[in-house]
């Protein structure tokens, strides 16, 4: 084995935990943008940021162990959290204020859009389901 070859397998694992924290430090950074969106939306204080944590970690579930058929079960890509995060959010705001600014309409938002997310997603797509193409059944 070469030095040059020898060097670059040691450095994989440096390099794919750089990107492991890098993708955590973002996974944190989209579930603390979720608290403050649905916290300062409700305006009702504290009980904001409570409920927005509550579904900023649900979502994640949701993503974590959805029903889908993914090829990497157990990963949750920051983009998808992302996606799912404006469109839980965007959605909860208009349920809040169609449900006479009543918190609990948030959460059927965030349902729908982790269910949304979870079978659209690059992840999903790679195993036939959100990408349009069948499985032969007819």
């Amino acid at each position: 084995m070469t030095i040059k070859r020898q060097l670059k397998v040691d450095m994989m694992p440096a390099a794919a935990s750089a990107w492991g924290m890098r993708s955590q430090l973002m996974t944190v950074a989209i579930a603390s943008a979720i608290t403050a969106a649905v916290g300062l939306l409700t305006a009702e204080g504290w009980p904001g940021y409570v409920i927005g944590a509550a579904l900023a970690l649900s979502l994640w579930l949701m993503l974590f162990f959805g029903s889908f058929s993914a090829a990497k079960r157990g990963v949750v890509s920051p983009v998808t959290y992302a996606g799912a995060a404006v469109l839980a959010v965007a959605l909860g705001y208009v349920f809040f204020r169609l449900g006479d600014n009543n918190g609990a309409w948030w959460a059927p938002a965030f349902v729908m859009a982790g269910a949304v997310m979870a079978g659209a997603s690059f992840r999903a797509a790679g195993t036939g389901r959100g990408s349009g193409e069948t499985d032969g059944r007819r």
